[in-house]
């Protein structure tokens, strides 16, 4: 009996420890959807860690893109090791390799919708999540 209540314990030890994990396991590549679209409309991250970002005027990112007459990148970093998960959008300058960071944070609410909170060009990450700075994404790819 002794053994059979010991092999119960570490069954349930064993799917609590494995839920956990898989609970925090953000599967950020694909496309996203923007619940209730002001300007930004989608996201499509891509496993070669650019971006490409649909708004109401017109695409950007990717590997090439002009914007106000200069040609940029854009390229997605996530922290996962961090609560809530660190993204950063980076937008590269390929005329001279300067950076511009957006700093955001994302949070898994199901496996197909994240929260995304974001900051201002070369501000300082946001903290938490609020209605003035949060997203909702639904994954559709």
């Amino acid at each position: 009996m002794k053994k059979i209540v010991l092999l119960a314990f570490a069954l349930v030890l064993f799917v609590s420890f494995n839920t956990t994990i898989i609970e925090n396991d953000l599967e950020i590549t694909g496309k996203w959807e923007v619940q209730d679209a002001k300007q930004v409309k989608s996201f499509t991250f891509q496993d070669d860690g650019y971006v490409i970002i649909d708004l109401e005027n017109g695409n950007h990112g990717g590997e090439e893109f002009m914007r106000n007459g200069v040609k940029f990148s854009l390229t997605y970093e996530l922290n996962e090791l961090i609560t809530p998960n660190a993204l950063d959008l980076v937008y590269t300058n390929l005329e001279d390799g300067s950076e511009i960071r957006m700093l955001c944070i994302v949070e898994s609410i199901t496996t197909t919708q994240v929260k995304l909170a974001k900051s201002g060009f070369q501000k300082d990450r946001p903290s938490g999540f609020d209605s003035t700075n949060t997203m909702v994404l639904n994954k559709i790819k």
